[in-house]
């Protein structure tokens, strides 16, 4: 027999937002209506996104006028145009390497994908004969980066940018870098 309970669930977004885990939430949820557990999408898409929040780390070797980015977790477009901003802000290098092999980028709608090539080509007008290689791990996610490309391509930027499936194909395509210990600043 199916409970009048079925399909609700007694948390709205605030009560997902205050636990410490999802794994909380779906407990909670789970006490709250024993004969069923359903989130809505939105609550379950807020809940990854405070326990699995995506952030970049960006390294420079100066001496090779190369910026290490590496991005890790569930990522949304304004984690991508902080780090842009902030990038082309304290001066762009000719060279940058972004390694996305473990960030989720499903969240990611391609509205947004064209926006940020749209924003990423304004700013890239500044670093004349520059390469951009972009590291993918899933088919996915390389997937994402080829309507990236396509849409940056489409702006006519002075910046080639090439996506990979291996960092080491990444590194070559660069100029046979090795990527060592750089100096870390966040975002």
């Amino acid at each position: 027999m199916r409970s009048p309970n079925m399909g609700k669930i007694p948390m709205d977004e605030t009560n997902l937002m205050a636990n410490n885990s999802l794994t909380d939430t779906i407990k909670t949820a789970t006490k709250e209506n024993k004969s069923a557990c359903y989130i809505s999408p939105d609550q379950l898409l807020t809940a990854i996104r405070q326990h699995n929040m995506g952030r970049i780390e960006r390294t420079y070797d100066t001496s090779r006028d190369l910026t290490a980015f590496k991005a890790v977790g569930f990522m949304v477009a304004n984690d991508f145009i902080d780090c842009l901003q902030s990038y082309y802000e304290a001066g762009a290098t000719s060279l940058a390497l972004w390694d996305l092999s473990e960030a989720e980028l499903s969240g990611l709608t391609s509205d947004e994908i064209s926006n940020l090539a749209q924003y990423g080509s304004q700013l890239a007008s500044t670093r004349t004969e520059g390469k951009t290689a972009i590291v993918f791990n899933s088919p996915f996610e390389y997937g994402l980066g080829r309507i990236f490309q396509t849409f940056v391509e489409m702006n006519t930027i002075p910046v080639e940018v090439k996506l990979f499936r291996s960092l080491n194909e990444a590194t070559e395509w660069l100029g046979g870098l090795t990527i060592r210990q750089f100096t870390t600043e966040p975002n």
